[in-house]
């Protein structure tokens, strides 16, 4: 990208990436944008697209001292023209539908977006309230209405090496602790009931990781058939937030081996599911 960014074209950038994540901070957009801006610089652009009626701000039920977030303002009058600004379809321009609750989590989740786009510059990066909008993602996940909740966070989708097919990858963020009900759910609908290749949990708690770990070895692993042949290599977790400036991330598999993030992508991507080891990774 250019050095030197045209006022329109930031504008547009800001947008884009509005359209994509849903409602973001200032400080979250500056770590989206490249070349990086001044806080201010994106203060200006934001309070003219403000003025032209195509973003607003969102503070409502937020804490103390947060500041705004500011989304698209999906108006009859700003849909038709964010759709021309973009070079995208009315259609394509939708409500992200994040709940108050959701703001700081999805703020995460289009930070992570950003760096596995980097880290993957080959692959596909779909946030959840784009699964919808694609077929194989539907597929993969076997979709349906009742499972919303258990939907991940993020889908990483690589070419497969023989180019056949693609797989697909669950991401999830975790910084809040949750049931060991809703944690079981959803573990055992990413190992049994989902065309899914692999899953990677990120959070900087350890409390968060070895629940996860311990639930998966103790009720899920045994019973899953469709992925107990690598399944201490089918779920990853983070050892923490890992530095957006590490292009060769170690994860960790359910024995605490590390394993390369990028070799397990592409080992996954080489290797049809029957064929998949433990012992290959």
């Amino acid at each position: 990208m250019s050095e030197a960014i045209r006022p329109f074209d930031r504008q547009k950038l800001f947008l884009n990436l509005l359209r994509v994540h849903g409602p973001l901070s200032v400080r979250t957009l500056r770590k989206l944008i490249v070349p990086t801006m001044s806080i201010r610089s994106i203060q200006l652009v934001l309070k003219r697209l403000q003025e032209r009626k195509l973003v607003g701000r969102r503070t409502d039920e937020l804490p103390e001292n947060v500041g705004a977030f500011y989304q698209l303002k999906l108006t009859t009058e700003a849909i038709p023209e964010i759709a021309k600004i973009l070079g995208v379809s009315v259609s394509d321009v939708k409500s992200t539908g994040v709940r108050n609750r959701e703001l700081f989590h999805s703020q995460d989740c289009a930070i992570w977006s950003d760096y596995l786009e980097a880290l993957f510059p080959d692959a596909r990066i779909y946030r959840e309230h784009h699964f919808s909008d694609y077929e194989s993602i539907r597929r993969a996940l076997i979709s349906s209405a009742a499972d919303v909740e258990l939907r991940p966070d993020i889908i990483l989708q690589a070419d497969k090496a023989e180019g056949n097919g693609a797989i697909n990858i669950a991401i999830e963020i975790e910084r809040t602790r949750k049931t060991h009900r809703k944690l079981l759910n959803k573990l055992k609908k990413f190992a049994t009931s989902t065309l899914l290749d692999g899953v990677v949990y990120i959070s900087d708690k350890d409390g968060i990781k070895d629940t996860l770990r311990r639930l998966y070895k103790g009720n899920i692993v045994s019973g899953a058939g469709r992925i107990r042949q690598y399944g201490d290599h089918f779920i990853l977790f983070s050892p923490g937030f890992l530095k957006h400036t590490d292009r060769d991330p170690y994860l960790v598999n359910t024995e605490l081996q590390n394993v390369s993030f990028k070799k397990w992508v592409q080992i996954l991507s080489s290797t049809e599911r029957q064929l998949r080891r433990d012992f290959k990774f």
